[in-house]
């Protein structure tokens, strides 16, 4: 829609801050002379940004087949705060992965694995603080994406928050309850809780206020940072 001048002065700054959700990231090439053939072939929204996407295949994938980018997180926070400069500062709202052990994978290939029951009928198994779930490639995500945020921050990024997405398993709108982003692991039949590795991991650095950055051999393919 068209704003007046005068509304635009009034939306400037009105926002109490900027919310990103961030899992990935694509290449681009511009095609903007070609807009009528991507309307035609690929859809209206690739005619409308008038660009082809791509991904670079020595990325690493998650288990829903997702690149794992989290260089493109850094660029991302920069670009918002040079060109936004949000006065409430910056929330990353949501950024998880689907990185399950194949243990568990192969666990919710079982009839009714993944078909939730009422609290009320669930079994009535107590859960156990000591046990776990070790999905230390979602460590490895989590910590290459706190470093991307770090990095940023370090280059004038005004990051204030950072929510993971997300505490537990839960009904995807797209996938239902196929994709397991949560750091808490939920048997549907049972809703029995595990805490998984990563969500110790996520309960350390809010304890120390910090964390170990990544090795070089567990970094992920693309810029450096």
């Amino acid at each position: 829609p068209a704003f007046t001048d005068g509304e635009r002065d009034l939306l400037k700054g009105s926002s109490d801050f900027f919310g990103l959700n961030y899992y990935s990231a694509t290449l681009c090439r511009s095609c903007a002379d070609k807009r009528e053939h991507l309307w035609k072939n690929v859809g209206g929204y690739a005619g409308d940004v008038g660009v082809m996407m791509a991904q670079d295949p020595a990325w690493e994938t998650t288990g829903n087949g997702w690149p794992v980018v989290p260089w493109g997180l850094r660029s991302m926070l920069l670009h918002i705060q040079e060109r936004y400069a949000p006065c409430g500062g910056i929330y990353i709202t949501e950024c998880g992965c689907v990185l399950e052990p194949e243990a568990q994978i192969e666990q919710d290939r079982t009839e009714g694995a993944l078909t939730p029951q009422p609290s009320s009928v669930a079994s009535s198994e107590p859960e156990d603080p000591c046990e776990t779930i070790r999905d230390t490639e979602r460590i490895r995500f989590l910590r290459a994406h706190f470093s991307a945020v770090h990095a940023a921050q370090e280059l004038g990024a005004d990051v204030r928050g950072f929510f993971v997405w997300s505490l537990l398993d839960n009904f995807e709108w797209l996938h239902g309850y196929g994709p397991r982003f949560g750091v808490v692991r939920v048997d549907f039949p049972t809703q029995r809780r595990t805490i998984k590795a990563s969500g110790h991991w996520l309960k350390d650095v809010a304890l120390r206020r910090g964390f170990n950055a990544p090795h070089r051999s567990e970094q992920y393919r693309g810029e450096p940072f």
